[in-house]
């Protein structure tokens, strides 16, 4: 677990922590955690004022290119620790990879949330959605439209 925190660490310059409040929602804040070798986890640097409370916590590092290739999604599930010098976390478990996904593995994460997609729409007794095709179609061609104009624009 620790190779791979310290590889997705090298590749990010910021992550985001979220944990939850005084009154119990989910609150985010960017940081960048420094991994402490010596005690096994990561020192976090939260401002007092966003009210983030010790407790169960995650930090998720995401990147993709300007098209939304080579994604990279690395959470890490834990515990937000507050001391005296300020906070920690320990983390717990990990899910993702701190490096791109080739091309097998999308297609394994994409089978992976169909199967647990279908099993929730059976466990919640729901029926399939229907999906709007059409309206899928036309943002499509948009956005087609909008990268040759942008790519046009850049050219002159």
């Amino acid at each position: 677990m620790w190779d791979e925190i310290y590889d997705a660490l090298e590749r990010h310059d910021d992550a985001l922590l979220t944990g939850y409040d005084r009154d119990g929602f989910p609150f985010s804040v960017r940081c960048m955690p420094v991994v402490d070798r010596q005690n096994r986890r990561l020192n976090v640097d939260v401002p007092e004022a966003s009210g983030i409370q010790p407790g169960k916590a995650s930090i998720l590092m995401h990147s993709h290119d300007e098209d939304l290739w080579n994604l990279v999604q690395f959470l890490i599930r834990g515990t937000l620790v507050r001391t005296s010098e300020g906070h920690y976390f320990v983390p717990a478990s990990i899910n993702g990879s701190p490096r791109p996904a080739g091309g097998m593995d999308a297609i394994r994460t994409l089978r992976g949330i169909r199967r647990r997609g279908n099993a929730y729409l059976k466990r919640h007794d729901i029926p399939r959605p229907k999906i709007p095709w059409g309206d899928v179609k036309q943002l499509q061609e948009r956005a087609r439209e909008w990268r040759v104009q942008r790519t046009t624009e850049r050219s002159d």
